[in-house]
Order: C-alpha cells, then structure tokens, then sequence
C-alpha cells in the first residue's frame, strides 16, 4: 500500500512543464537547445511532499509561417520517507509540441501551443519496485516581449487533462548564442523551478 501511495504523489509530475524563449534578430524565436537543472515540489493532502531534482533538456525549431516545434526530455529523482522506509522514486518525461506565433510587433507575440505527454514513475524500495505510466495531452496560451536585445520575458497559462499551471520564465543573452534562463511554474498540485542554459541555434 505505501509503494502505491508512493506512486501517486509522484505521479502528480505528470503535470509540470518549463518554457522559455529568445530573440533572434528582431524576432522571438523557439530554435535553440536548453539544458539545466529542474527542482519540483509536489503538493499533496498526505504527509508526503517530496521534493524532486534533476535535469532537463529540450529542442526546439523554428517553422515556416511562424510555426514551431518542441522535444522535451526530464528525468528527476527523489528519496522519500514512508513510514520509515527509504523509497528512490525516478520520474521521467518526454513532451512533444508544436505551436503557433502570432506577432504583435517586433519585440512582443502571443504564442499558441498543443501537444502530448509521455511519463513514467519508478519507485523501488528494500527490494521491491514499481512503476506507473501516464499519457496527457497539454495545451498553452502565452505572452512573451523582448525588453531590450538581451532581456526576454515570458508569462502563459498551461492546460492539462487534469488541471492548469501558471508559467513565467526570464532570460537573459549572454552572446548571441547563449543564454541564460530561469523559469517557474505553479499549480494546485505542485510548484517548479527551472535554470537553465540556452544554445541559439544558427545564432
């Protein structure tokens, strides 16, 4: 019963996700490759609220049209205490979007998104495992201005199967190919950071 239970905080992973965007020559743009590290609080009504950490990578290309996609991958670990027992609890994300710009000017768009998501948990603890699945389409509607050539930020809502997230994300250009990123999310359930390093691709 514990390793079930272990298995349903953690499956409320399920539902993060980070963002975050740049600026290339005037435009904001989703082609680059982001990387970091990733910390997820999960808010639960059991005494169990672990607290997972990580890392995380994900692609993106801009499209014809102002069109885009998106590749996620996150794997997070966390040692949680039941009852006394140690259980290693490993959550791991794959999450696939495409999305759609729509310009405002030259330094603002709103931004369209739709996509699926793949999650796995895997708990094992004094030599028994487990692990449970789940697939979960997202959407996301968002805001994102470019303050100055450098400065980029970003604030959206995310919808998921289950519930809806509030996202925010800074980013500031280092050179013309890098970055750096921090992001953060919140729903009901959980609350997530994220900071990052971001590679611009033909930048």
């Amino acid at each position: 019963m514990t390793m079930k239970n272990t298995l349903l905080a953690a499956a409320l992973l399920c539902t993060t996700t980070a963002h975050a965007s740049n600026m290339d020559t005037g435009k904001l743009s989703e082609s680059k490759v982001t990387a970091g590290y990733s910390s997820l609080s999960v808010d639960s009504s059991s005494t169990m609220e672990p607290t997972f950490n990580g890392l995380s990578v994900s692609i993106g290309q801009q499209l014809q049209n102002n069109f885009y996609g998106q590749l996620g991958y996150q794997e997070l670990n966390d040692d949680i205490d039941v009852s006394g027992v140690t259980v290693d609890t490993e959550f791991k994300r794959v999450d696939l979007r495409f999305g759609k710009q729509l310009d405002i000017d030259n330094a603002s768009l709103w931004y369209l998104e739709a996509g699926y998501m793949f999650s796995k948990v895997e708990a094992s603890a004094m030599g028994s495992s487990g692990e449970s699945t789940d697939n979960e389409f997202v959407a996301a509607i968002g805001y994102k201005r470019a303050l100055t050539d450098a400065f980029v930020v970003d604030a959206g809502v995310e919808y998921f199967d289950s519930s809806a997230a509030l996202t925010t994300s800074v980013q500031f250009s280092v050179s013309n190919a890098l970055a750096l990123s921090a992001s953060f999310s919140a729903s009901e359930d959980y609350t997530q950071l994220g900071l990052n390093v971001v590679y611009f691709i033909g930048m």
